[in-house]
Order: structure tokens, then sequence, then C-alpha cells
């Protein structure tokens, strides 16, 4: 017979020439994929962050929300327990669920895992919003985590959403809390930034009205300045200032300061306010963020033909895909790669805005850069920007750009500190290492004033920055878009 163990066993052949086969989630878990003891290995627990929470900016415990609702047989609870436990866990980080499941970017769905399997993750914003209305319609109070009243006091000052949230998680906690709010009606830009079409007035002052039932004392048409500031600190134990920024972002544009130019952030705070003033027939909005398409529809609603122009395409506005269909819906015009230079005006109101088509102007890291445009001005894209360690500055390709920018109040410091210094780095570390030249560049920053200047200074500049932040920083810092 021979010896036996001199053949190949064909069951062990198998299994020590085994291929794994291609895995794919629908026949993967009915193969085997691998061989071996592995009870020697003790499996361990690691609590990980799930990446809804982590992409939402006010951290909520998304997942709390949605398995409380699902889990309602499981639990042998019923319908109306589980909202109300649900709105609970909803409102523990921020006060205000109905609010952000109409206005938030969600980017909590973005983030979401089903989006890997099926290119959309869950319907998390529409959730809050209807959780959030349960709460109002159901009238239903924030619980407290603490039921004695804590001894010191604190005063908040401004009751927008940073303020009232702040107000609302002290209140939790047993804090007696008083909010001081200059305007006439709290909310910030929550009311006075958000028109009612997108947040309905009711819904926000039902929410207020949450946060006040838990023994908030919310005093509006306070404002409170300098010498008022000193005074609360006498009287109260602690003190939160969140008093919003409420400013828009200018352009840096000739005729901008005519008296029916605006920027978003002001039109739509004049409008929320219940202002009447004019604005024409024929509205232009520069710019594709929220608050521009925002400002459009809200000058739409007041009657007026409105045209958005934006200096680059649809696919690059930062704005949400929904507010661009709702926006088209209501018969606003949209033209993209469309940029404007000036505004003319005639008897001290603009009449019309110059552009420059199928080009893009040249911006800065915050998007809000516009040059001022002479002869010669690019019509191109440029592209590749070597950035310096501590300024914000470009130099760009000249196969797309026929000459180098630069804003002008770094070239003048440029200029100034070579001619001081001699050697090109040493005369970038001079001016990077002075904090008051540094303050003079970074002011100037967005509010244009590119100016033209020639390859070799250009080249010239760039190296010395590069040089210099490898020298201090290392290689490591140094990256090229």
């Amino acid at each position: 017979m021979g010896n036996p163990f001199e053949k190949s066993n064909e069951i062990l052949d198998a299994i020590l020439n085994w291929q794994y086969p291609p895995f794919s989630e629908e026949t993967g878990i009915d193969r085997v994929v691998a061989f071996g003891d592995h009870s020697h290995r003790c499996p361990i627990y690691v609590r990980q962050t799930p990446p809804c929470t982590g992409a939402c900016p006010a951290g909520n415990d998304i997942r709390a929300w949605l398995t409380t609702v699902q889990q309602t047989e499981l639990k042998k609870r019923s319908r109306q327990e589980s909202y109300q436990i649900a709105w609970h866990e909803a409102s523990k980080t921020t006060p205000f669920p109905a609010s952000c499941g109409r206005i938030c970017p969600f980017p909590c769905e973005t983030a979401c895992n089903r989006v890997k399997k099926e290119a959309q993750g869950v319907n998390i914003a529409a959730f809050e919003r209807w959780i959030g209305d349960y709460g109002i319609a159901q009238g239903l109070d924030h619980k407290k985590l603490r039921t004695v009243p804590m001894a010191r006091k604190v005063a908040v000052v401004g009751a927008g959403p940073a303020g009232l949230s702040c107000a609302f998680q002290l209140a939790r906690r047993g804090y007696p809390v008083t909010v001081f709010e200059a305007l006439t009606e709290p909310g910030g830009m929550l009311r006075y930034g958000i028109p009612a079409f997108r947040l309905p007035r009711a819904v926000l002052d039902a929410e207020i009205d949450a946060i006040a039932r838990m023994g908030v004392d919310i005093l509006c048409s306070h404002a409170i300045d300098s010498n008022g500031l000193q005074e609360i600190r006498k009287r109260f134990d602690a003190v939160f200032v969140g008093v919003g920024a409420h400013k828009g972002i200018e352009l840096d544009l000739k005729g901008q300061n005519a008296a029916n130019v605006f920027s978003g952030v002001t039109f739509l705070r004049r409008v929320n306010a219940g202002e009447v003033f004019d604005i024409g027939d024929r509205v232009i909005v520069a710019g594709g963020g929220n608050t521009a398409i925002t400002a459009a529809r809200a000058a739409r609603r007041l009657g007026a033909q409105v045209t958005i122009i934006y200096r680059r395409t649809r696919a690059e506005m930062p704005t949400l895909d929904r507010e661009i269909e709702h926006s088209l819906l209501e018969n606003i015009t949209i033209r993209y790669l469309v940029a404007p230079l000036g505004i003319r005006i005639e008897n001290g109101r603009a009449v019309a805005v110059q552009c420059v088509k199928n080009g893009i102007i040249v911006w800065e890291t915050q998007a809000t850069n516009y040059p001022k445009c002479g002869e010669g001005f690019p019509n191109h894209e440029p592209r590749g920007c070597p950035r310096g360690a501590t300024f914000s500055w470009y130099t760009y390709s000249p196969i797309r750009l026929k000459y180098p920018l630069v804003r002008s109040s770094l070239l003048e410091l440029w200029r100034q500190s070579l001619d001081t210094h001699g050697e090109p780095v040493e005369a970038w570390r001079n001016i990077i290492n002075d904090p008051d030249k540094r303050r003079k560049f970074q002011r100037d920053r967005g509010k244009g004033g590119l100016v033209r200047l020639s390859w070799d200074e250009a080249s010239t500049i760039t190296a010395s920055s590069l040089v210099h932040t490898i020298q201090r920083y290392g290689p490591d810092r140094i990256f090229v878009q």
C-alpha cells in the first residue's frame, strides 16, 4: 500500500492553496474568507464618534434620536413616548431643533455612511425638523439637569443663537440667567438674517419661549456699552458676551456707496426688521453663497425682477442645490461666469453694474478678493498657487496669465524691506517678523488692491518666502495647490 503520508492530502492542499474569492456585499457573506484558529484573540470595543455626529457643528447625538423612534416596539413604548424622548435627545445640545431642521445645510447627511451604499444619506434634517415641530405642538418643556438653583448668577449679552444656547445650557444646570438684547426681539441672525419664508417666526418664537420657560429672563431693547458691561460685571458672577457679527462682505467696487447698494446681511436685516424701503423694479445680486441666494429670493418677494451674477460655474456655487432650484422656480435669473467690476451711479443711485464675462477674477482664500481692474485684465482663471507661510499672496503660471498679480500693500513692504536689508530672504523675514507690517498687510486682505509686477520680482518674492519657510518650519510646511 505504501506510505500514506507520501501522498498529498487533497483537503490539506485545498486549504494551503486557497485563493480568496473576490469579496462583495452580495456574495461575500456566503464565502469562506479565512482559515485558522483565532480563539486566542480577544475582541476589543473601540468607541468612535458616528460620522453624522462628527460632521454636525453642534455635535448632536443623531443616532440617539433615530434609534429611539426605531426601537419603539422593541422597548415596548408607545409612539408618543418615543417622540418625546427623541425630542429631549435632539434638544440636549441645541434648543433649536425645529429651526435647525429648516436652515441647517445638513453636513451630517453628507457624512452619513449610507452615502457610500445608496449615494444619499439618511434624511436627518427632515427628521430633526419634524421632531422639533412635534415638541412645539405638544408644548414640551426642556428637562433640567439640576432642580436646586445655583447661587451664582450669570448674564448673557446678546440674544442670538450663541447667547440663547449659552443661556439654555446654563439654565439646564440650575444657574439663574439674564439675557440682554439690544434689538426689540430676540433671535439675532435667526430672526434678522433669515427671512420668514425659510424660518417661520412662529417656529422661532416657540423655541425661544421654551428657553424662557426654563426661568431665563430675556430683556430686549437693552443695549450694553462698555460702561454697561462694567456695571453688569458687578451685578453678576459671570458674563457671556455673544453679540454676533452682523457685518456683510463688501466687494470694494467703485460706486458701492450708493444709496441703493447693500451688502446681503444689511439688506436682509432691514427686510426682516419690517423696514419699508424702495429697492426698485430690477435687482442684481452678486454672489453664489447662501446669503446671496436668500437675499435674491427676498427681493423677488418684494416684487423685483432679480438677476444673480456669479463669477464661477453652478457646480462651484457654495450654496445648497435646493436653494438654486428654489430660486429658478421663483423665476430668478442666474448668470454664471459673470463678475462685477464697478457700479454706474446717476443722481446718487446705482443704475447699472459693469461686469466681465467668461473670465474668473483672481481671489483670496476667503473668496472675497476683487482686484482693481485696469488695462490688460486677465481673461483666464489662474492655476497653481504657491502660498507663503504667513501671508496669503499668489503668483500665477505665465501660460495661463500674461503677468503676475500681488497685493499692493505687500509689494510696498517688500520693496522697502529689500532696499533696507539687501538680501531677499532677510527682507522677507523682516516683513513677517514685524507685527506692525504683518497687521498692515492682513488688514488689506479681501479688499482688492492687486497690482501688476514683473515676473523677475514675483519670482524673487516667491523664492524668498519658500526659503524662509523651509528654514523656519521645515519642508513639510510648503505645499502647492
